[in-house]
């Protein structure tokens, strides 16, 4: 939470930090170079700088890019810096747990107050109500996962409550592209389940508690996902998708100029009226922003490392493999992003791009198992071993 824009010097004090910590792992910085994840977001960097370099107005692009090239430079550090197994299940432990605490403090409230609509951010990226629920999305299945991986039943219990107060939280937000990214988030986890209608009675159980308490501001809200034309928040992003999609057929190799602030200024001109909203979807916002170019490798980079995560998976599936439990909840809350993305201009939300460069690190801590490993022990009584991989 303090590496943020605007965080008051914090950032610059945990960078600092961490480089120096990273000093005598600079030696293995060429690693980014063996995975094709690290590599493709890379190459991804280009486009953006272009799009910097030549937008529109680049006085509106480079203080966003800045902010951004610090947060990609400390984030490479990941797969540098986690180099065995155990490393890498500790890292995405910190990450359930330190967003899960925010899903905590909010579902929490949420369930002493019986039930409210939560309508603000929480700081930092998750500035406001959408982003927070997001988050919580894109963290539950790597609780879920993780808890399979400790024998700590303390931890394995702590888990599970921050994933169950989280999927409250998600749906109190009342964000439509976080109701839907939890939604598959369910769909994943049951269908890689061999007890499934235990796992489905359970989350059942607990969003449906969670959605009676806010009932019908809830579901009045999410038929707008059905009948956008009905709602004036829904109709609009049809509308800005229009304009965005007619400004970059302008700007079509390199965009209008990364961060959205240059869309933001020239929207009027197409939309007819002054507005200050963005895109309000990933794709179509790097498109319009920063080109055809980063588009195409930031699909290959998101969308391509689910499809191979899922390749990877299957390939553990003789073993009941921690790397493969890993891969399963890293790869969950890729696609949760991945379809909530759709409702927000999220590229440059940092909690995607660590959870890609965890998977950067999970390939290169996998081409040091190239046999499938097998557990000496048989996995934690409460663990439930997924379909694909038992």
């Amino acid at each position: 939470m303090a590496w943020c824009e605007n965080a008051h010097g914090y950032s610059l004090y945990l960078a600092v930090c961490t480089l120096i910590g990273s000093f005598p792992y600079l030696g293995a910085i060429g690693r980014l170079l063996d995975s094709w994840i690290a590599r493709t977001f890379l190459l991804l960097q280009g486009p953006l700088l272009a799009s910097t370099l030549l937008a529109v107005q680049p006085s509106l692009s480079i203080d966003r890019y800045i902010e951004f090239v610090k947060s990609f430079l400390v984030l490479l550090l990941i797969p540098v810096l986690i180099q065995e197994q155990e490393e890498l299940k500790r890292l995405i432990l910190i990450i359930a747990v330190s967003v899960g605490a925010i899903g905590l403090k909010f579902g929490g409230y949420g369930v002493a107050h019986s039930g409210v609509i939560l309508i603000n951010g929480y700081g930092g990226q998750m500035s406001d109500n959408n982003l927070v629920g997001l988050a919580l999305a894109m963290i539950i299945p790597l609780c879920w996962y993780e808890r399979m991986l400790t024998e700590n039943k303390l931890l394995r219990n702590a888990l599970l409550v921050i994933a169950s107060v989280s999927i409250g939280a998600v749906i109190m937000t009342n964000s439509r592209g976080s109701s839907l990214a939890l939604a598959f988030v369910f769909l994943c986890i049951v269908s890689r389940s061999r007890r499934k209608l235990g796992i489905v009675v359970m989350l059942a159980l607990v969003a449906g508690a969670a959605v009676y308490s806010v009932r019908d501001q809830y579901v009045n809200r999410m038929s707008t996902i059905a009948h956008y034309e009905d709602e004036r928040s829904a109709a609009s992003r049809v509308e800005f998708a229009q304009a965005a999609m007619n400004m970059w057929l302008d700007h079509p190799l390199f965009g209008v100029g990364f961060g959205g602030l240059n869309f933001i200024a020239l929207v009027p001109r197409y939309l007819g009226r002054e507005d200050d909203h963005v895109v309000h979807n990933t794709y179509v916002q790097m498109l319009v922003d920063s080109g055809i170019f980063a588009l195409l490798l930031y699909l290959v980079l998101l969308w391509g490392t689910i499809l191979w995560l899922g390749v990877q998976i299957r390939k553990l599936k003789n073993s009941y493999s921690q790397l493969a439990t890993m891969a399963i909840g890293l790869q969950i809350s890729l696609i949760a992003f991945a379809i909530g993305g759709t409702f927000y201009s999220s590229q440059r939300y940092d909690l995607p791009y660590i959870v890609l460069l965890c998977c950067a690190a999970w390939e290169l801590v996998r081409k040091n198992h190239p046999q499938p490993e097998a557990l000496n022990q048989e996995p934690p009584v409460s663990a439930e071993i997924p379909a694909s991989i038992s």
